[in-house]
């Protein structure tokens, strides 16, 4: 993803034009700080809590203002979420 790679450069630096040597892999880096990492996070894996969060909200019928907006988008006629039929432009949730 583009914003690790920002973040990659930015802790690793660069040297004359080109990235510095790596002394420690990413993976390591985003251990919690307990385990020796900085407690960096991992985008794929911030992106996966954050889908799970928002469907348990639609599970729910919680009333925040991306479930609300999911229910108006997609969910127009239908009066359960669940019953939506997928398009292929609708995203995995």
């Amino acid at each position: 993803m583009e914003i690790e790679k920002i973040c990659r450069r930015f802790i690793w630096g660069m040297k004359e034009g080109r990235g510095k040597t790596h002394l420690l892999n990413w993976r390591t880096l985003c251990r919690p700080k307990v385990e020796g990492g900085l407690g960096s996070r991992r985008m794929q894996d911030m992106n996966k809590a954050f889908t799970m969060k928002l469907s348990w909200g639609i599970l729910n019928n919680n009333s925040s203002l991306w479930v609300e907006f999911l229910k108006a988008k997609h969910a127009k006629t239908q009066t359960q979420i669940a019953e939506v039929q997928a398009t292929s432009r609708d995203s995995s949730l």
